[in-house]
């Protein structure tokens, strides 16, 4: 999170997650999948909580390109491990961020 003071600007971290891989093989797009949602997920936990302050604006970061482009198409176009994760992602965010 990032706000004007009247020195200048200060940030700081709110919240952070983070996954460890499991141990059979699993595709690297599912994986950058999983981690989106894990994004969405801390996203919607952090404007719940914070509820009195107004966010200016919001940057999700993905890693992956595809990622990118499946979340910014509709789910029904993918098989069900996909499309779960990404009508959830779209539910929790909203694409121009």
């Amino acid at each position: 999170m990032r706000w004007k003071t009247p020195s200048g600007f200060e940030s700081r971290i709110l919240a952070a997650k983070s996954r460890i891989a499991p141990l059979r093989i699993v595709d690297i797009v599912r994986l950058e999948l999983c981690g989106a949602v894990l994004n969405a997920r801390l996203y919607a936990f952090i404007i719940h909580e914070l509820r009195d302050i107004a966010f200016k604006e919001v940057y999700h970061v993905v890693d992956s390109e595809i990622v990118r482009a499946m979340i910014n198409k509709e789910s029904y176009g993918f098989r069900t491990f996909a499309a779960n994760r990404i009508g959830e992602i779209q539910e929790l965010t909203e694409k121009e961020n």
